[in-house]
């Protein structure tokens, strides 16, 4: 579940609609449809504020549950568990982008790879075509000589001709 469909889920949960969500938290009414992939540290905050019993740490990741505990919150305690859940996102962030600069990097491996062995391809059929054009030009000159001087002709007849006599 993406983080997108956690907080419509609870803001399903509460009955709280997108356009009052963004009132709520000072964004533009169509700021939930416009999430991709997390949610800006100080949206975060102002979200962690405005709905303290929203268990921050479940929206940016899904790990635990939706709510905190009952537990009255002391403003220490939120300000840590935010600043917690903001170090755990950005640390999942920072392992999706060293994920993704070494994917480029196989990507740009994979690509000179591909580029010499088209080039070690366009060798090999370049031979290979002279191999062929040599191999053609064998089979003319044999039968050429066959037909033309008649020596292999008369090699391949001369047993015949002396099991006759």
């Amino acid at each position: 579940m993406t983080v997108k469909e956690r907080l419509i889920q609870f803001l399903n949960s509460q009955g709280i609609s997108q356009r009052a969500f963004a009132e709520d938290i000072g964004v533009s009414s169509g700021y939930v449809n416009s999430i991709r992939v997390s949610i800006q540290p100080d949206k975060l905050h102002r979200i962690a504020k405005q709905y303290p019993m929203l268990n921050i740490a479940w929206l940016v990741s899904g790990d635990g549950e939706m709510f905190k505990s009952a537990e009255p919150i002391k403003s220490e305690s939120l300000d840590d568990n935010f600043q917690n859940s903001i170090l755990n996102a950005i640390s999942a962030v920072e392992k999706i982008a060293e994920s993704n600069r070494m994917l480029a990097e196989s990507n740009h491996e994979l690509t000179v790879t591909n580029k010499i062995l088209a080039t070690s391809n366009t060798g090999l059929v370049q031979k290979l075509a002279e191999l062929m054009d040599e191999v053609r030009g064998m089979r003319t000159a044999k039968y050429s000589t066959i037909e033309g001087k008649g020596h292999i002709a008369s090699d391949v007849e001369q047993p015949y001709k002396k099991g006759a006599e």
